[in-house]
Protein backbone atom coordinates (compact mmCIF):
# COMPACT_ATOMS: atom_id res chain seq x y z
CA UNK A 1 0.00 0.00 0.00
CA UNK A 2 1.31 3.42 -0.95
CA UNK A 3 -0.40 6.44 0.61
CA UNK A 4 0.17 10.18 0.81
CA UNK A 5 1.59 10.49 4.33
CA UNK A 6 2.93 8.65 7.35
CA UNK A 7 -0.20 9.15 9.49
CA UNK A 8 -2.33 7.40 6.86
CA UNK A 9 0.27 4.63 6.54
CA UNK A 10 0.25 4.07 10.31
CA UNK A 11 -3.55 3.96 10.37
CA UNK A 12 -3.62 1.32 7.62
CA UNK A 13 -0.93 -0.73 9.39
CA UNK A 14 -3.18 -0.78 12.47
CA UNK A 15 -6.17 -1.74 10.30
CA UNK A 16 -4.32 -4.64 8.68
CA UNK A 17 -2.93 -5.86 12.00
CA UNK A 18 -6.38 -5.90 13.59
CA UNK A 19 -7.66 -8.01 10.71
CA UNK A 20 -4.63 -10.30 10.71
CA UNK A 21 -3.83 -9.22 7.15
CA UNK A 22 -0.25 -9.58 5.91
CA UNK A 23 0.19 -6.31 4.02
CA UNK A 24 2.47 -3.32 4.33
CA UNK A 25 1.71 0.39 4.02
CA UNK A 26 4.17 3.18 3.26
CA UNK A 27 4.13 6.92 2.72
CA UNK A 28 4.96 7.53 -0.94
CA UNK A 29 7.98 9.70 -0.14
CA UNK A 30 9.40 7.02 2.18
CA UNK A 31 9.29 4.32 -0.50
CA UNK A 32 9.16 5.67 -4.04
CA UNK A 33 10.90 8.23 -6.23
CA UNK A 34 8.39 9.67 -8.68
CA UNK A 35 9.79 12.22 -11.17
CA UNK A 36 7.91 15.48 -11.45
CA UNK A 37 7.35 15.10 -15.19
CA UNK A 38 5.33 11.93 -14.52
CA UNK A 39 3.23 13.74 -11.93
CA UNK A 40 2.50 16.73 -14.16
CA UNK A 41 0.87 14.52 -16.79
CA UNK A 42 -1.78 13.19 -14.37
CA UNK A 43 -2.14 15.83 -11.64
CA UNK A 44 -2.20 19.61 -11.50
CA UNK A 45 0.31 19.83 -8.64
CA UNK A 46 3.68 18.27 -7.85
CA UNK A 47 2.87 16.99 -4.37
CA UNK A 48 2.46 13.74 -2.42
CA UNK A 49 -1.07 13.17 -3.75
CA UNK A 50 0.14 13.66 -7.28
CA UNK A 51 3.04 11.28 -6.76
CA UNK A 52 0.67 8.53 -5.53
CA UNK A 53 -1.61 9.04 -8.54
CA UNK A 54 1.36 9.02 -10.93
CA UNK A 55 2.67 5.80 -9.37
CA UNK A 56 -0.73 4.12 -9.80
CA UNK A 57 -1.00 5.19 -13.45
CA UNK A 58 2.61 4.30 -14.26
CA UNK A 59 2.38 0.89 -12.59
CA UNK A 60 -0.35 -0.16 -15.01
CA UNK A 61 2.35 -0.43 -17.68
CA UNK A 62 4.56 -2.73 -15.60
CA UNK A 63 2.51 -5.89 -16.09
CA UNK A 64 2.27 -6.55 -12.35
CA UNK A 65 -0.11 -9.29 -11.23
CA UNK A 66 -3.15 -7.67 -9.65
CA UNK A 67 -3.34 -6.68 -6.87
CA UNK A 68 0.34 -6.56 -5.86
CA UNK A 69 0.29 -2.76 -5.51
CA UNK A 70 -2.50 -0.57 -4.12
CA UNK A 71 -2.29 3.22 -4.06
CA UNK A 72 -4.62 5.22 -1.82
CA UNK A 73 -5.31 8.96 -1.93
CA UNK A 74 -7.65 11.36 -0.16
CA UNK A 75 -10.61 12.24 -2.39
CA UNK A 76 -9.79 15.86 -1.59
CA UNK A 77 -11.70 18.15 -4.04
CA UNK A 78 -12.96 15.35 -6.30
CA UNK A 79 -16.52 16.67 -5.87
CA UNK A 80 -15.48 19.61 -8.04
CA UNK A 81 -12.60 18.15 -10.03
CA UNK A 82 -12.45 14.35 -10.37
CA UNK A 83 -8.87 13.08 -10.32
CA UNK A 84 -7.21 10.45 -12.46
CA UNK A 85 -8.35 6.85 -12.10
CA UNK A 86 -6.36 3.63 -12.32
CA UNK A 87 -6.95 -0.03 -11.48
CA UNK A 88 -4.65 0.10 -8.46
CA UNK A 89 -5.85 3.51 -7.21
CA UNK A 90 -8.39 3.77 -4.37
CA UNK A 91 -9.85 7.00 -3.01
CA UNK A 92 -11.22 7.71 0.44
CA UNK A 93 -15.01 7.79 0.70
CA UNK A 94 -14.86 11.37 1.97
CA UNK A 95 -12.44 14.22 1.28
CA UNK A 96 -9.86 12.95 3.79
CA UNK A 97 -9.12 10.08 6.17
CA UNK A 98 -9.95 12.34 9.12
CA UNK A 99 -13.60 12.53 8.06
CA UNK A 100 -14.21 8.88 9.02
CA UNK A 101 -13.95 10.09 12.63
CA UNK A 102 -17.11 12.17 12.10
CA UNK A 103 -19.31 9.12 11.66
CA UNK A 104 -21.65 8.72 14.59
CA UNK A 105 -20.04 6.04 16.77
CA UNK A 106 -16.44 7.39 16.85
CA UNK A 107 -17.59 11.00 17.16
CA UNK A 108 -19.85 10.02 20.08
CA UNK A 109 -16.89 8.33 21.75
CA UNK A 110 -14.73 11.43 21.31
CA UNK A 111 -17.42 13.76 22.63
CA UNK A 112 -18.07 11.66 25.73
CA UNK A 113 -14.60 10.35 26.59
CA UNK A 114 -12.33 13.21 25.47
CA UNK A 115 -14.29 16.44 25.05
CA UNK A 116 -16.69 15.76 27.97
CA UNK A 117 -19.34 17.47 25.85
CA UNK A 118 -23.08 17.11 26.36
CA UNK A 119 -24.18 17.03 22.74
CA UNK A 120 -25.20 14.22 20.40
CA UNK A 121 -22.82 13.41 17.55
CA UNK A 122 -25.56 13.75 14.93
CA UNK A 123 -26.56 17.15 16.32
CA UNK A 124 -22.96 18.38 16.25
CA UNK A 125 -22.36 17.39 12.64
CA UNK A 126 -25.72 18.86 11.57
CA UNK A 127 -24.84 22.16 13.25
CA UNK A 128 -21.28 22.39 11.96
CA UNK A 129 -21.61 20.96 8.44
CA UNK A 130 -22.59 24.37 6.95
CA UNK A 131 -19.36 25.91 8.28
CA UNK A 132 -17.23 23.02 7.07
CA UNK A 133 -18.89 23.09 3.63
CA UNK A 134 -18.38 26.85 3.22
CA UNK A 135 -14.71 26.47 4.17
CA UNK A 136 -14.29 23.50 1.83
CA UNK A 137 -15.65 25.39 -1.17
CA UNK A 138 -13.70 28.54 -0.22
CA UNK A 139 -10.42 26.66 -0.04
CA UNK A 140 -11.03 25.23 -3.48
CA UNK A 141 -11.90 28.65 -4.90
CA UNK A 142 -8.72 30.17 -3.47
CA UNK A 143 -6.67 27.16 -4.53
CA UNK A 144 -7.80 27.38 -8.14
CA UNK A 145 -8.60 31.06 -8.59
CA UNK A 146 -7.07 32.98 -5.67
CA UNK A 147 -3.55 33.68 -6.97
CA UNK A 148 -1.97 32.13 -3.89
CA UNK A 149 -4.31 33.70 -1.31
CA UNK A 150 -4.92 31.69 1.88
CA UNK A 151 -7.61 31.82 4.55
CA UNK A 152 -6.64 33.48 7.82
CA UNK A 153 -5.07 31.10 10.36
CA UNK A 154 -7.78 31.88 12.92
CA UNK A 155 -10.59 31.14 10.46
CA UNK A 156 -12.58 29.27 13.14
CA UNK A 157 -13.01 32.53 15.09
CA UNK A 158 -14.77 34.01 12.07
CA UNK A 159 -17.06 30.99 11.77
CA UNK A 160 -18.29 30.80 15.37
CA UNK A 161 -18.65 33.74 17.75
CA UNK A 162 -17.90 33.82 21.48
CA UNK A 163 -21.48 32.80 22.28
CA UNK A 164 -21.05 29.62 20.26
CA UNK A 165 -23.30 30.74 17.40
CA UNK A 166 -22.49 29.95 13.78
CA UNK A 167 -21.72 33.23 12.01
CA UNK A 168 -19.74 31.87 9.09
CA UNK A 169 -19.82 34.19 6.10
CA UNK A 170 -17.94 33.55 2.86
CA UNK A 171 -17.48 37.24 2.11
CA UNK A 172 -15.95 37.98 5.52
CA UNK A 173 -13.65 34.97 5.28
CA UNK A 174 -12.45 36.10 1.86
CA UNK A 175 -11.88 39.67 3.04
CA UNK A 176 -9.66 38.36 5.85
CA UNK A 177 -7.66 36.09 3.55
CA UNK A 178 -4.03 36.90 2.86
CA UNK A 179 -3.56 38.77 0.62
CA UNK A 180 -7.02 40.32 0.74
CA UNK A 181 -8.72 40.38 -2.69
CA UNK A 182 -9.72 43.55 -4.50
CA UNK A 183 -13.41 44.45 -4.77
CA UNK A 184 -13.69 43.01 -8.28
CA UNK A 185 -11.78 39.87 -7.35
CA UNK A 186 -13.95 39.43 -4.25
CA UNK A 187 -17.12 39.55 -6.34
CA UNK A 188 -15.74 37.00 -8.79
CA UNK A 189 -14.58 34.65 -6.02
CA UNK A 190 -17.95 34.84 -4.25
CA UNK A 191 -19.72 33.95 -7.49
CA UNK A 192 -17.49 30.92 -7.94
CA UNK A 193 -18.02 29.96 -4.31
CA UNK A 194 -21.81 29.94 -4.71
CA UNK A 195 -21.45 27.75 -7.79
CA UNK A 196 -19.27 25.21 -5.97
CA UNK A 197 -21.49 25.20 -2.89
CA UNK A 198 -24.34 23.86 -5.02
CA UNK A 199 -22.24 20.76 -5.80
CA UNK A 200 -21.82 19.78 -2.14
CA UNK A 201 -24.42 17.30 -0.80
CA UNK A 202 -26.11 18.81 2.25
CA UNK A 203 -26.99 15.74 4.32
CA UNK A 204 -23.69 13.89 4.22
CA UNK A 205 -20.07 14.07 5.32
CA UNK A 206 -18.96 15.05 1.83
CA UNK A 207 -17.51 18.52 1.39
CA UNK A 208 -15.46 18.57 4.62
CA UNK A 209 -11.71 19.17 4.61
CA UNK A 210 -9.92 16.96 7.13
CA UNK A 211 -7.87 19.68 8.81
CA UNK A 212 -10.87 22.01 9.17
CA UNK A 213 -12.64 19.56 11.48
CA UNK A 214 -10.66 20.07 14.69
CA UNK A 215 -10.44 23.91 14.70
CA UNK A 216 -14.21 24.25 14.24
CA UNK A 217 -15.00 21.65 16.94
CA UNK A 218 -12.54 23.29 19.34
CA UNK A 219 -14.13 26.71 18.80
CA UNK A 220 -17.71 25.45 19.03
CA UNK A 221 -17.17 23.33 22.17
CA UNK A 222 -14.81 25.94 23.71
CA UNK A 223 -12.19 23.29 24.42
CA UNK A 224 -9.30 24.35 26.63
CA UNK A 225 -5.71 23.42 27.52
CA UNK A 226 -4.28 20.57 25.42
CA UNK A 227 -7.68 20.08 23.77
CA UNK A 228 -7.33 23.55 22.27
CA UNK A 229 -4.58 22.14 20.02
CA UNK A 230 -6.00 20.90 16.67
CA UNK A 231 -3.27 18.25 16.39
CA UNK A 232 -4.25 16.79 19.75
CA UNK A 233 -7.95 16.75 18.83
CA UNK A 234 -7.21 15.15 15.44
CA UNK A 235 -5.19 12.43 17.20
CA UNK A 236 -7.93 11.74 19.75
CA UNK A 237 -10.59 11.61 17.05
CA UNK A 238 -8.56 9.11 15.04
CA UNK A 239 -8.08 7.04 18.18
CA UNK A 240 -11.87 6.88 18.52
CA UNK A 241 -12.21 5.08 15.18
CA UNK A 242 -12.44 1.28 15.39
CA UNK A 243 -12.78 -1.53 12.85
CA UNK A 244 -16.57 -1.46 13.04
CA UNK A 245 -16.50 2.12 11.79
CA UNK A 246 -14.42 1.30 8.71
CA UNK A 247 -15.39 -2.19 7.60
CA UNK A 248 -18.67 -1.11 5.99
CA UNK A 249 -17.16 1.88 4.22
CA UNK A 250 -16.90 1.30 0.45
CA UNK A 251 -13.18 2.11 0.16
CA UNK A 252 -12.24 -0.26 2.96
CA UNK A 253 -14.41 -2.97 1.42
CA UNK A 254 -12.54 -2.49 -1.86
CA UNK A 255 -9.27 -2.60 0.02
CA UNK A 256 -10.10 -5.84 1.83
CA UNK A 257 -11.26 -7.37 -1.43
CA UNK A 258 -7.97 -6.55 -3.12
CA UNK A 259 -5.97 -7.96 -0.21
CA UNK A 260 -8.09 -11.11 -0.04
CA UNK A 261 -7.39 -11.74 -3.72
Amino acid sequence: MIVEGRDDASWLKWYFAEHGIDAKAFSVDDRVTVPGDLVSTVHTEINARGRVIALAVESEMWGLPQPSLTCIIDSDFDIFEPSQTAVSLLKTDYAAMEVYALTERPLSKFLIASAKADIQASSLTALLKPAWAILYALRYVLHRHGDGAKLAKKFADKCINNAGDLVVNASELLRSSQPSPSRDALSQLLGLHQEYMRAIPEASLHGIRGHDIAPIIIRFLKLKNELADPKVVEHLMRQSVELIDLDDQPMFQQLKSRIAN
